[in-house]
């Protein structure tokens, strides 16, 4: 019965005849192997194979094991790889070899490590994928309200390194009056629809985000004004051909709409105060008769 899941794994030990034994074990148990008889070819194997644990002899020729773990756990890539230290093979009464790990055979300690390695994985792609449930927008895919807060927040640290940055609001006009007369499925549709179109107008680094109701963010960073005013204008006339699903049936169906809000980071403002600024150009929009850019 294996006890270990198949996997690959690395036997860093200088003693040619005990390092082929446990080789040999560990392959009949279906496992792969790679060898090192160093620490710095254990080293190197380790990072360029990324095994699945590493067996690893406390003497070596070149350094001791416990300073190669010590090297290991100092590495990103290799710092989660599970490291079993091994003792000299010892002769059970029975007769047979065996290599024990405190006083339990390697195969069974080996899965042990394996499993639990295996889980924490697991754990960690729960949490991947909590945090992005978390701070995702579950109508349109776009960061939520928290995940924008939080970039704005980063991107207004980065720009006061010289990188610049650039906020814009957009709202759907008369967005609740559309959801309580149209209902929710329509104003839904004309989110979604903004949305991929906001989407499509984002550069690599660009982001955009779902501020609330019909509001949304789009964080500029390394944008100056002019060229993030072009960016919100260039949206709000395409959003004009935005149709609802009940425009063809419906001669009075809502005609859509977005009015923005357009702001530059200046030198020495907050996150919150750059929020500010964009927010109040974007309610001067909506006073000034909506479907209209403003800077503020």
């Amino acid at each position: 019965m294996q006890l270990s899941e198949m996997a690959l794994l690395l036997i860093v030990q200088d003693h040619d005849r005990a390092r082929s034994d446990l080789a040999a074990t560990l392959r009949a148990e279906g496992h792969s192997i790679i060898e090192a008889a160093t620490a710095q070819a254990g080293t190197d194997m380790a990072r360029t194979n990324g095994p699945a644990a590493i067996l690893l002899d406390p003497t070596l020729p070149d350094r001791s094991g416990y300073e190669l773990y010590a090297t290991l756990q100092r590495d990103n890539e290799t710092r989660t790889i599970p490291v079993l230290f091994l003792p000299r093979p010892v002769a059970p009464a029975g007769g047979d070899r065996k290599t024990l790990l405190g006083g339990v055979d390697v195969v069974t300690r080996l899965g042990i490590a394996l499993r639990t390695r295996s889980l924490h994985e697991q754990l960690r792609r729960a949490n991947d994928e909590l945090r992005s449930a978390v701070l995702t927008d579950s109508l349109t895919g776009l960061a939520n309200r928290r995940a924008a807060d939080e970039l704005v927040k980063a991107e207004v640290a980065r720009a006061a390194g010289g990188d610049g940055l650039s906020l814009v609001l957009g709202d759907l006009d008369r967005f609740t009056e559309i959801n309580e007369q149209w209902g929710y499925a329509v104003g839904d549709h004309l989110l979604q629809a903004l949305a991929g179109l906001l989407h499509g107008s984002c550069r690599g680094n660009d982001v955009v985000g779902r501020w609330r109701g019909g509001a949304f963010m789009l964080v500029l960073p390394g944008t100056r004004l002019d060229a993030a005013w072009h960016v919100a204008e260039r949206v709000r006339q395409r959003a004009e051909g935005l149709a609802s699903p009940v425009a063809e049936e419906t001669p009075d169906a809502p005609k859509t709409s977005v009015s923005f809000g357009v702001s530059e980071w200046r030198a020495g403002e907050g996150a919150q105060e750059l929020i500010n600024r964009v927010e109040a150009g974007l309610a001067r929009a909506k006073r000034a008769g909506r479907n209209r850019c403003e800077v503020s």
